[in-house]
């Protein structure tokens, strides 16, 4: 056997080359893992979400009344329920902005986009339908027809529900306060007979 005499193997102390992962692994792949757990732990996604609802056939308003928006096509439509819009509640006007979507069964519905308050939600921002005739019935309790909804009911949404607003204008209660409306309508709409107050005029 002819032995090169410029070999030279060192074994398990053989040195291993240098490369730069192990300083981009420190400097960056760990501190976003770190991130990702704690986000984990604290709302049950490793990254922030979003949601983006949409309307299948959208329709701008160009004017609103008390009794009926009128649509950019021509059509004046009422809200189910409703007696009297809010013509100037901003958080209505914010579900008018990207226009409206008028469903088979005279329900209008809208695009709210809502930001969590609190820490646990994964979710940074959503847009999401809103039906109108419940956030104006959140929002202006006072503009629901009694002829429909018995008084007291109302006079309930109207004194044991928090409007306090966040930073963006928006009520920290919008959504579990809408939940409540579109529970007391569901529960008219269940009676026998029931009468509602919309209209679609062409």
């Amino acid at each position: 056997m002819v032995v090169d005499p410029e070999f030279n193997d060192i074994g398990k102390n053989k040195a291993k080359p240098k490369t730069g992962w192990s300083w981009l692994r420190w400097l960056l792949v760990n501190p976003l893992l770190w991130l990702a757990g704690c986000h984990l732990l604290m709302t049950g996604s490793p990254i922030p979400l979003w949601q983006t609802d949409s309307l299948n056939h959208p329709i701008f308003v160009k004017q609103v009344t008390e009794k009926a928006l009128i649509l950019a096509d021509g059509r004046s439509v009422s809200l189910p329920f409703i007696k009297r819009i809010p013509k100037n509640d901003p958080v209505f006007f914010t579900a008018l902005k990207q226009g409206v979507e008028v469903e088979k069964d005279g329900e209008v519905v809208g695009l709210i986009t809502i930001y969590p308050y609190c820490g646990n939600d994964p979710y940074r921002w959503r847009t999401e339908r809103i039906n109108l005739s419940h956030l104006v019935g959140y929002v202006d309790p006072d503009g629901i027809d009694d002829a429909i909804v018995p008084a007291e009911i109302i006079k309930d949404l109207k004194e044991n529900e928090n409007r306090s607003v966040d930073r963006h204008g928006l009520p920290f209660c919008l959504v579990t306060g809408v939940s409540k409306v579109r529970q007391i309508f569901n529960g008219v709409n269940e009676r026998p007979n029931p009468v509602r107050s919309f209209s679609v005029d062409p």
